[in-house]
């Protein structure tokens, strides 16, 4: 079932965005409602500008884009419901034992309007409204920490929670923040992609000693990229060595702790997902207005743990896809990963693959042993007799 992003949130956020509008305007966008083109129109140049940015290998944040009204205000109109749609999209990949704690403590990094933290409070509505939460922001540009804070305020009592909701804000550099208490969930949000540490050990030695101490022994953190090559391909080398160097275990997307084997494959693959999702108008208006596709929204991520107890159980012959259909001539093929390895699956006999998506999770129940040892990369050919199950769908 595709995303749908919620009503009541998308009110908050244009009050909020009205208080960046000139004051000439305020009044005349307030009574047009988002409905308007003519209102969205204003927002335009702006929003086109941020997602060149965004789109690109660079970091809008660094140019220091936030500081100023006309983007802060189309950031918030566009980008944060985009990003709020992949948060939630990684929230439901936390297994279902973690929500049923009293309290959490949530650290929201690159926090920006403090997108993922509305995100897990709409989850916590979900799962379990009487816990109560305490959110520390961390971002290094005070208007929209603010924007963030007020957001958090108004959609908790929107949502009815019942528990407690306390907010901190930090304005500062990601990597000085320090915290006493240690965390139930930490989120890093496109800080990778926005760092100036290249390398990949370098950026995995840096996030090693930072996070020392910050999560609890049952903590969980959650990392989300942008689906763009590099960055992904850093966020892959950087489960390796997490995984490889530390007691961190990987939760989602990947079935499996061994060496990431899409990264041997081939330079020019890079690990990433989409969330499907049924688009507010207002973002399908904006979309039309700069010339930008999100009817999928694409994401990488990372949900990490020393907690072994959050483990998924995988079978052998369960399988993520980690590709859109390849087709060979008439033939669909795709691409899967899972506990045994790495494999172009096809069919063969006169059979044809169902339609699988990117981020569908498969049971393969095959007539013949798969391989004892892990598999980097090999054919997995679907044959007479074989079965495939569906596990769950991708969104």
């Amino acid at each position: 079932m595709a995303f749908r992003f919620p009503s009541e949130l998308t009110e908050l956020i244009y009050e909020q965005v009205l208080q960046l509008v000139p004051s000439r305007l305020r009044l005349k966008f307030k009574n047009q409602g988002l409905s308007k083109m003519q209102s969205l129109s204003f927002f335009a140049p702006g929003l086109l500008e941020l997602s060149e940015a965004f789109t690109s290998e660079r970091s809008a944040r660094r140019l220091n884009y936030l500081q100023k009204p006309p983007f802060r205000s189309a950031y918030l109109l566009y980008f944060l419901p985009i990003n709020y749609a992949k948060a939630f999209y990684v929230l439901e990949k936390i297994p279902p034992i973690f929500w049923k704690q009293d309290h959490y403590r949530f650290l929201d990094l690159g926090a920006g309007p403090a997108t993922a933290s509305l995100a897990f409070l709409a989850k916590l509505a979900k799962e379990n409204p009487k816990a109560s939460v305490e959110i520390d922001l961390v971002d290094y540009n005070k208007g929209i920490l603010e924007d963030g804070e007020a957001l958090v305020k108004k959609y908790a009592e929107a949502l009815a929670l019942k528990g407690k909701i306390s907010i901190k804000t930090f304005q500062q550099d990601l990597y000085a923040f320090k915290s006493r208490e240690a965390y139930d969930l930490v989120f890093f949000h496109h800080v990778l992609n926005e760092s100036r540490v290249r390398n990949s050990f370098e950026l995995y030695e840096s996030l090693r000693v930072f996070c020392q101490g910050l999560l609890k022994a049952s903590g969980l953190l959650m990392i989300i990229e942008p689906a763009l090559h590099r960055p992904t391909r850093n966020l892959m080398l950087l489960r390796d060595l997490w995984i490889k160097e530390t007691a961190f275990k990987v939760l989602a997307p990947c079935l499996h702790q061994e060496a990431c084997p899409m990264l041997e494959a081939h330079p020019r693959d890079w690990c990433h997902f989409y969330v499907d999702w049924e688009a507010p108008a207002f973002i399908k208006d904006l979309s039309v207005l700069i010339k930008r596709d999100n009817r999928r929204l694409k994401l990488a991520y990372l949900l990490l743990s020393q907690d072994p107890s959050y483990l998924p159980k995988v079978l052998p012959q369960d399988f993520l896809v980690v590709s859109n259909p390849i087709h060979q001539g008439r033939e669909r093929q795709s691409l899967v990963c899972g506990f045994k390895g790495f494999y172009r699956l096809n069919a063969l006999e006169g059979l044809s693959l169902p339609h699988l998506k990117r981020g569908d999770l498969i049971r393969l129940n095959l007539k013949r042993p798969l391989s004892k040892t892990f598999v980097k990369k090999a054919r997995l050919s679907f044959k007479k007799g074989d079965k495939l199950e569906f596990l769950k769908g991708s969104s």
